[in-house]
């Protein structure tokens, strides 16, 4: 199998070595199917497909994009969308759930950016909820729509706090992160709601 890239990602060949490094894909699309692959940070190194994410659809498929049976060389065809509001659901879970609880970090995190921990605790309750309509959002959608914009205005906040206080930008940088990939999966969301 090889990895296929189309138009930009073609590009990326050159970091990533050449598409044609075939390997045998013995066992079906499992954890167990072997490759050899190549990364930024380990070289070129044996490893796995690893398992599908529920969204994806993963086959190995020959010249002409028709499926092949086991035992063969070929290339893998990774497709569908990889829900961006899902990572950001499970990062303000965590959060969440710390603040909800008042987890000494979040304490101290709370008395850093001047807020009692009660109001801290809310917006941990806050962070729940919006993580909740993430998840929610994958089925439908104008819940999942509203629950970002309401986490990217959060994050919005979040920033302005820490710039009111003095911080630098890496004590922000969370916040303006998960801000970005709200703003992402919004658009994701807002863009199944015009489809429908």
């Amino acid at each position: 199998m090889r990895s296929s890239a189309t138009g930009r990602d073609a590009a990326l060949w050159p970091a990533y070595g050449s598409p044609a490094d075939l390997v045998l894909e013995g066992y079906g699309l499992t954890e167990a199917t072997c490759a050899r692959v190549r990364s930024f940070f380990h070289g070129r190194s044996d490893g796995s497909v690893g398992q599908r994410m529920p969204c994806q659809d993963v086959r190995a498929v020959d010249d002409r994009w028709d499926d092949v049976p086991t035992g063969s060389v070929r290339r893998l065809l990774v497709s569908g969308r990889i829900p961006a509001g899902r990572g950001v659901a499970v990062c303000l879970a965590a959060t969440g759930i710390a603040k909800v609880l008042a987890l000494e970090p979040m304490v101290e995190r709370a008395h850093h950016v001047r807020f009692p921990v009660p109001a801290f605790r809310l917006i941990g309750a806050a962070e729940l909820a919006g993580a909740s309509g993430l998840v929610v959002g994958e089925r439908h959608p104008r819940i999942g729509a509203a629950a970002a914009v309401s986490l990217c205005t959060a994050m919005v906040g979040a920033c302005a706090v820490h710039l009111r206080i003095g911080d630098r930008w890496p004590a922000a940088a969370p916040a303006a992160i998960i801000g970005a990939a709200t703003a992402y999966a919004a658009a994701g969301f807002v863009a199944r709601v015009r489809h429908r």
